[in-house]
């Protein structure tokens, strides 16, 4: 579909590819096990880091700095920039309250000062032309990490807007997350493997064997006490690394393509199952209770999900709308976003209630207050 062509999702790209393109992935994946320790990674285990890793050194990049027009006020209000925000997918509320965006056709990551309406724009790709702007997590130190589609690095920035990268690093562009340890786990989405960044910056994989009679495909990623967690969409499955390091897979059901993973209050987590208009919820222990969503079938198929404090459910679809459901599916509220807006994408929630959308196709920034404010 269109939608998803100009999102350019890898995990799309992939489904189109064929078998050739997953005999590179396997090739790949092959050669990045075997630099890590190969014995190790095929049985599910985080390997060794590789010797001389480390964080690399941080630097400082060009940065732009420009006010965002206020597009659309209210309860629900939007932001965009004169020449555009340039295909936005992912946000993140920060814990200083700022806004942090990737621009994934400019490969920028960028923070946003809602009181202000000033946005930087962070333009690492000038000094690591393989990094990119995907997905968002913030370590415990406060500074944000991305993973890199298209370019393929892992980066971050600095709480003092310094950036380092590891731009050796060209095929980890999926889902990226923070370990309750403190580390950073990324997927890549070009192969069964997930990295994982010490705070040391020491680096080690999983490799993820193939699941359902193809090769694993690793495309969002979380975290929580039970260990980590990500979907494999055209695997049908979730898996987990639990904190001892053993891999388990959990099958869903077939044709379900299961897109987007968060976790919930209670240690379970939520995956969007991006065909079968319906979400999985999967307890710490591995039960699967598969939930139709009731405003799924109105504006087409369920793309990012969060949980909120109080258990509910924010998803958005790949057409411009948000859904706000309860755990039993039923809908709260689906929110439509302000025009242009075919698209919505990423979302986070702040500590308030108050929804935070990035608009790939609309090229925009949406603010959704809780009901009542």
């Amino acid at each position: 579909m269109a939608q998803a062509t100009q999102r350019r999702d890898p995990v799309r790209i992939w489904s189109g590819g064929g078998i050739a393109f997953g005999v590179v992935a396997v090739l790949f994946v092959t050669l990045l096990v075997v630099r890590n320790n190969a014995s190790h990674a095929a049985a599910g285990v985080a390997s060794a880091p590789p010797s001389g890793s480390g964080m690399p050194a941080s630097q400082p990049v060009p940065t732009q700095t420009m006010r965002l027009d206020q597009v659309a006020q209210g309860r629900v209000s939007a932001w965009t920039m004169w020449q555009g925000l340039v295909g936005p997918n992912d946000v993140l509320v920060g814990k200083d309250g700022r806004i942090w965006i990737t621009e994934q056709n400019q490969a920028t990551v960028d923070s946003f000062d809602p009181a202000t309406g000033r946005l930087t724009r962070y333009e690492a790709p000038k000094v690591w032309q393989n990094l990119g702007a995907y997905e968002l997590t913030q370590a415990q130190d406060g500074s944000v990490w991305f993973s890199g589609y298209p370019g393929g690095a892992v980066g971050r920035v600095l709480p003092d807007g310094t950036v380092n990268a590891f731009p050796d690093i060209v095929q980890v562009n999926g889902g990226i997350a923070t370990g309750t340890d403190g580390s950073i786990w990324v997927g890549t989405s070009q192969g069964g493997t997930l990295l994982r960044i010490s705070s040391d910056g020491g680096l080690s994989t999983v490799a993820v064997p193939a699941t359902n009679g193809q090769p694993a495909f690793v495309r969002d990623v979380t975290a929580t006490n039970a260990g980590v967690w990500f979907t494999m969409p055209p695997n049908d499955a979730v898996g987990r690394v639990g904190p001892d390091g053993t891999l388990k897979t959990i099958n869903l059901p077939k044709g379900s393509n299961p897109f987007s993973i968060a976790p919930a209050p209670d240690g379970s987590v939520w995956v969007t199952l991006e065909t079968a208009q319906s979400v999985a919820h999967i307890s710490p222990d591995g039960a699967v209770d598969v939930v139709p969503v009731e405003a799924a079938g109105t504006a087409g198929m369920l793309w990012s999900i969060e949980v909120a404090a109080d258990g509910s459910l924010w998803m958005t679809q790949d057409a411009s709308t948000v859904v706000h459901a309860r755990p039993d599916g039923s809908t709260v509220e689906q929110v439509q976003l302000p025009k242009p807006s075919p698209t919505a994408s990423g979302l986070s929630i702040a500590p308030d209630g108050t929804v935070w959308v990035a608009s790939n196709d609309g090229n925009m920034i949406v603010r959704i207050r809780p009901q009542g404010s």
